[in-house]
């Protein structure tokens, strides 16, 4: 081989560390359902990390009823996030939040749904 060019009959060895991020959870999953919300039940509270024995970290929250209703999720670090409406056939999506509890704010008569992964 010339001194400009690779000599490709050589071998060589490399040595590669990623750090990625984990694209599935293991455990259970936990469903929480009200078909019926009303004012003398909120505020409300999801105890994720009871139910699951960890963290959620995945899953959606869908207002089925006719009122909104207001949702903030605690974490693990942070404390209590803001609140967000949801409104009537919305869906609240659940994906790579650190997810210790769900707390639900009446705001009119509605039902919801939710999964935590």
């Amino acid at each position: 081989m010339t001194d400009d060019k690779p000599d490709w009959t050589k071998g060589f060895s490399l040595d590669i560390t990623a750090d990625l991020a984990a694209t599935y959870w293991m455990g259970k999953t936990k469903s929480y359902e009200d078909a019926s919300f009303v004012t003398g039940e909120s505020p409300r509270t999801l105890d994720v990390y009871t139910d699951l024995e960890r963290y959620g970290h995945d899953g959606y929250f869908v207002n089925d009823g006719d009122g909104d209703i207001k949702i903030e999720i605690e974490d693990s670090d942070e404390g209590w996030g803001r609140q967000h409406t949801v409104k009537k056939d919305e869906i609240f999506d659940l994906y790579m939040l650190n997810i210790k509890q769900i707390r639900l704010t009446w705001v009119a008569n509605c039902g919801y749904r939710a999964l935590v992964v």
